[in-house]
């Protein structure tokens, strides 16, 4: 059998380990005796003390997360120098349980083997879109647990939006009473919203914990913003009213960044987060910050002149630096979507998450080769969101995370991370086919180091993983003929129909508007310049 994400190092012996129900464990650590026990039940079976399974760690770094696994003929050992480490070898045990497991004798012949392991990556993210359309506390539950399973150790969590604001923030009650809810989605005529409370984010926080699992939030500035702003015009340019958005795409209006205001609004924002996530990290945005209002808008225009900057990409560089000096305040590190450093002046401490193509490409390894640490979250293959035509299951595998460019400086990549985005999806089974089981091929390429991967072996051995993500969440992945989509009508079809989504005329006469403005205003810019 294979384990997924696959160990380090395996090496199998002669003989087997007989489980049954009789089995007794030894554990002193709870999370770990919590995880097993949850799975034993899906067994059918109970949690027995005992010393045939032992679990052991000398806590000598509560940072590792190394473990050794030895399966004996008269035992099982797991050890590692922390309760971490154990927990991943925990997750281990249980794929090599259920691999061989009979349901009706409650028993499991565990071949003999010795299994010492690491992960490549110290960051093995997924991101969660709540925002698009809102999902309750237990399906965030559901995911996390998930998560753990696949040894992933972050879950990102995107709150804020065009299209709601779902999270309490008591400096700014407008943002849950007003901004949590949309009038309708896409015209569908129906009210859409949530927000989460500040307990209910202390309870998944808390959660995650137990499963080694750090809560990133997401506060996007200064683009994805419409929902505050609606919210709170006076953070606006035009300081008009917008209703929350009933549509998806890209927005125009963004977070002033001429007024204090906007400052003082993130600022508060910021301290509230700080203070329900634990994490050392915090989520900023920072992409598709469309500057067509700032353009236009005076207060923006004289910050850019009181600064000495150049153009708006330098000033939203500058609004960026703010939020990043005061979470350094808060002693939290910034992570920001790639756009960020298109400026070539994002503070280094920043962290990026690369996403996108093109010319950001180029500016990413520009800043990685410059020092710049980076999580890898690249749109083709590891947005979960897309049909498989577009993102196969194989491709999400194959990926390689120190891409093409950045050899030779992989010490700058922290990790992988899979998001998650709703804009088109809006129930649950929409949502466990499209993540699942892509997000446990990028597991894989997240712990294992890449000479450990064969496509192959990993597809025959997902339906145990499967199995088990099923049996513990009741999340059912998607079978693995659509997962790789071969039969070209089929694909076309399939794309087709999720085209449909994306063709909103309204938007793309709005975009094309903006366009235009944006560069007869860049012209008429260019003409004073040249005139000087």
């Amino acid at each position: 059998m294979r384990i997924i994400p696959c160990p380090k190092d395996f090496t199998k012996k002669d003989g087997s380990f007989l489980f049954d129900a009789e089995t007794g464990f030894s554990c002193d650590y709870e999370n770990v005796i919590n995880s097993i026990s949850s799975f034993l039940k899906t067994c059918g079976i109970g949690w027995r003390m005992g010393d045939d399974i032992k679990f052991t760690s000398d806590g000598s770094d509560s940072s590792s997360e190394a473990y050794t696994l030895v399966v004996g003929e008269d035992g099982i050992k797991v050890s590692a120098k922390s309760e971490r480490g154990l927990f991943y070898g925990a997750q281990t045990l249980k794929q090599l349980i259920l691999s061989s497991f009979d349901e009706k004798t409650k028993t499991a012949e565990i071949p003999c083997c010795e299994i010492n392991d690491e992960p490549r990556f110290s960051y093995r993210g997924y991101m969660f879109d709540t925002v698009r359309h809102f999902f309750p506390v237990e399906v965030v539950k559901k995911y996390i647990e998930a998560i753990s399973l696949l040894k992933l150790n972050v879950f990102h969590w995107h709150l804020s939006d065009d299209q709601g604001w779902r999270v309490q923030i008591d400096k700014y009650p407008r943002l849950t009473e007003h901004g949590s809810m949309r009038r309708e989605t896409c015209g569908d005529k129906k009210p859409h919203g949530g927000f989460y409370t500040k307990e209910q984010i202390k309870d998944v926080v808390e959660f995650a914990k137990e499963r080694f699992i750090t809560v990133i939030p997401e506060f996007d500035i200064p683009g994805h913003t419409r929902a505050a702003v609606s919210s709170y015009p006076e953070l606006g340019c035009s300081k008009k009213p917008v209703e929350v958005s009933t549509k998806f795409g890209i927005h125009s209006e963004i977070l002033c960044a001429g007024k204090e205001e906007s400052y003082d609004f993130v600022k508060g924002v910021l301290r509230e987060f700080a203070e329900m996530f634990p994490s050392k990290y915090i989520h900023i945005g920072g992409d598709e910050a469309v500057k067509h209002e700032w353009y236009k808008c005076k207060d923006c225009q004289k910050k850019m002149k009181e600064l000495g900057l150049r153009n708006e990409e330098e000033l939203q560089a500058y609004f960026t630096e703010k939020a990043v000096e005061y979470l350094k305040s808060l002693n939290k590190t910034t992570i920001c979507w790639n756009e960020s450093a298109n400026s070539g002046k994002l503070e280094s401490s920043v962290i990026l998450q690369f996403w996108s193509d093109g010319k950001d490409n180029e500016n990413v390894i520009r800043e990685v080769k410059n020092g710049r640490k980076i999580i890898v979250s690249k749109f083709n293959p590891y947005y979960l969101d897309y049909p498989y035509p577009m993102h196969s299951l194989k491709a999400a595998y194959e990926f390689e995370p120190v891409f093409h460019g950045i050899e030779g400086y992989e010490q700058n990549v922290l990790g992988v991370e899979s998001t998650l985005w709703t804009e088109w999806i809006d129930n649950t089974d929409l949502l466990a086919f499209r993540v699942f089981p892509r997000l446990t091929a990028v597991a894989e390429s997240a712990w294992c180091d890449k000479s450990k991967k064969d496509y192959l072996a990993f597809e025959n051995s997902l339906k145990n993983v499967n199995k088990l993500i099923e049996n513990t969440t009741g999340i059912k992945a998607a079978p693995l003929k659509d997962c790789n989509v071969k039969n070209p009508l089929k694909r076309a079809a399939i794309m087709m129909k999720f085209g449909m989504n994306l063709i909103d005329f309204e938007m793309i006469a709005r975009s094309n508007r903006a366009a235009k403005e944006m560069k007869k205003m860049r012209s008429v810019r260019k003409k004073e310049n040249n005139g000087k």
